[in-house]
């Protein structure tokens, strides 16, 4: 880091987490730079007031949430990339149907709950890990992006049941429980991802 710390981005800086490579950078710089170096401590101070000011919580929380959109940007929006991801996901799903449903076929509606407890099953296996990584601080809470993994997986559990599944010709059968398991997996994702933000961005 060669450039002085910006004084509008000092407190978002030592409010980062202290392995934080930009926080570690700006601190390596303040080694040499005087200036910089009384602006860091400066604004540390003003943290430590800021953290220490009623109502905790709430100030805490804004103050977080500030710091992850000065330094990071908004990450609480699907990026373009994710929405893709998830367009390309639901067309392989659509795509499966297609390929393998006969509409004269019956709907089982039996099979049909069993199916769609497999493939969300299969697709809620990542939320585990998740909140244990945002917990540890190895993945960002603000940077989870949880919906794509939660329909990816359950792409595979739909994938699968190609195999599984007795009734995998019907296609009333794959668009009222695989196809749904897609998007019930998705919503659950969402949910998840919220939750875990919820908790841990604080």
């Amino acid at each position: 880091m060669t450039e002085h710390i910006d004084e509008a981005l000092a407190l978002a800086v030592v409010a980062l987490g202290e392995s934080d490579p930009q926080r570690v950078a700006a601190l390596k710089h303040a080694d040499e730079c005087p200036a910089c170096a009384v602006l860091l401590e400066q604004s540390a101070e003003l943290l430590a007031v800021i953290d220490d000011s009623e109502p905790a919580l709430l100030v805490r929380r804004e103050l977080k949430q500030r710091v992850e959109r000065a330094v990071w940007g908004d990450r609480s929006q699907p990026s373009l990339v994710l929405r893709w991801l998830l367009s390309a996901l639901g067309m392989i799903s659509l795509g499966l149907v297609l390929l393998d449903g006969h509409l004269d076929q019956p709907l089982s509606a039996e099979l049909g709950i069993r199916c769609l407890a497999f493939e969300t099953g299969i697709g809620l296996a990542p939320v585990p890990l998740a909140a244990l990584l945002a917990r540890t601080g190895a993945v960002r809470a603000s940077a989870l992006h949880l919906v794509g993994w939660t329909t990816g997986f359950a792409v595979i559990g739909q994938l699968l049941l190609r195999t599984r599944c007795v009734a995998h010709g019907a296609g009333l059968h794959l668009l009222a429980f695989h196809v749904t398991g897609i998007v019930l997996a998705a919503l659950l994702g969402v949910a998840a991802e919220a939750l875990i933000r919820k908790r841990l961005v604080r």
